[in-house]
């Protein structure tokens, strides 16, 4: 029973660092992804923080789950934490051991006083309460400081830190970075219009903070690549708070209307 329990402890003594570890380390990167680089992480660097997370996973759960579970653990050593956990045993378990490993130089009736006096002790004991669990509940405390940390960032902070577990987890996706604002509608989204005509595009946007963003710009790149990110800038829409619009005309003349098929962002 009691190495059944160290091994135990153990393997849930590795878990739990790793449930620590791993919110640490996505902590930092959101800190990173949110507040510390300018437009946040790239895609290499966002590479390299799904390959730290990956191999450092891999190798430290191989590692600390290996061990425990592989490895023989003596009956002297299972002797000795019953022992250190109950002094009044007297070193009797280690005794009982040693003697039965030589018991060809001892009388039967030594070793079985021996024997007796070692089962009587352990009546005393709780054998699966004899390893000691310290060690665990102190990482389970860290474990329980980093998801109260966590809950109380994604209630209080303005950025999302989901969106950077996407942007790390999927790097090749195109995820933008989190912001502040977030473009709640556009309209009308995908339309079609008649050669020569123009296009209204309103926006709204949702807060996270309360802040109102200053500014809201377009960016059409037309099929021909005569224009690619060409900037308008959005005007707020009157009596209709947080609406935004710009009107497309087309070239940059801006009245010769629509001449060609375009595609557009929102910043």
């Amino acid at each position: 029973k009691t190495r059944g329990a160290l091994r135990s402890v153990d393997v849930l003594s590795a878990l739990a660092q790793w449930f620590t570890a791993a919110p640490m380390f996505f902590f930092a990167v959101v800190m990173l992804d949110h507040w510390i680089i300018p437009g946040g992480l790239a895609v290499w660097t966002r590479w390299i923080s799904l390959a730290v997370l990956v191999l450092g996973s891999a190798g430290y759960l191989g590692y600390a789950l290996g061990v425990p579970l592989l490895r023989r653990i003596s009956l002297p050593f299972a002797a000795r934490t019953i022992e250190r956990s109950d002094p009044s045993l007297k070193n009797n378990l280690i005794n009982f051991l040693d003697l039965r490993r030589r018991q060809e130089d001892f009388s039967p009736a030594v070793l079985e006083l021996v024997e007796q006096q070692a089962a009587t002790d352990l009546t005393h004991v709780e054998v699966e309460n004899a390893v000691s669990r310290d060690g665990l509940v102190k990482v389970s405390y860290f474990m329980l400081g980093m998801v109260v940390l966590g809950c109380a960032y994604v209630l209080l902070s303005p950025k999302s830190p989901f969106t950077t577990f996407g942007r790390v987890l999927a790097p090749a996706a195109d995820i933008s970075p989190p912001t502040k604002v977030t473009i709640a509608e556009v309209l009308p989204g995908d339309a079609q219009v008649f050669a020569g005509d123009e296009l209204e595009v309103t926006a709204s946007t949702g807060i996270s903070d309360g802040m109102t963003p200053d500014r809201m710009t377009l960016y059409y790149t037309t099929a021909s690549r005569k224009y690619v990110d060409e900037p308008l800038d959005m005007v707020p829409v009157p009596d209709r708070p947080r609406h935004w619009r710009a009107r497309l005309r087309g070239d940059s003349s801006r009245s010769a209307g629509l001449q060609e098929s375009f595609t557009y962002r929102l910043h």
